[in-house]
């Protein structure tokens, strides 16, 4: 069995991120993240299809295929749980890709938000999108 050791210091099994006392707090910290979020979204188009079906399916298939990790971390031989599953093409530019596993990559949330800073400058979005599909191809 392989072994981690948790930010607490505590050693846990790998396959079980963090010990107890850290997962709760990690969990509310979550969920708090994602109610900020929720509150400040006022696309209901997008909201709607990240509640919808096919989406919850879809991104539990990737999460699957990427083991549960962050793949970014994982390219750079640190092994992070992942929370997002990213669109590398934006719905916003093509939403029939919205569905496609291969448009898709698990992150965790530091990884998350700095790929979309890397969004905000054009050749650096080309750049990070390209090293994104390496990743799953």
């Amino acid at each position: 069995m392989l072994l981690k050791i948790c930010r607490c210091g505590k050693t846990v099994p790998m396959e079980q991120g963090m010990c107890e006392a850290c997962n709760v707090v990690a969990e509310e910290r979550r969920k708090q993240r994602h109610r900020d979020y929720k509150a400040k979204r006022t696309d209901t188009d997008n909201q709607k299809f990240y509640n919808s079906k096919p989406w919850r399916v879809t991104r539990a298939r990737v999460k699957d295929r990427d083991n549960g990790l962050c793949q970014l971390c994982w390219s750079e031989n640190k092994v992070k749980p992942m929370n997002t599953v990213h669109h590398i093409i934006p719905l916003e530019e093509n939403d029939r890709l919205s569905l496609v596993r291969s448009n898709l990559i698990s992150l965790c949330e530091k990884c998350h938000q700095k790929v979309h800073k890397l969004y905000d400058v054009r050749t650096e979005k080309f750049n990070i999108q390209k090293k994104l599909r390496s990743l799953i191809g």
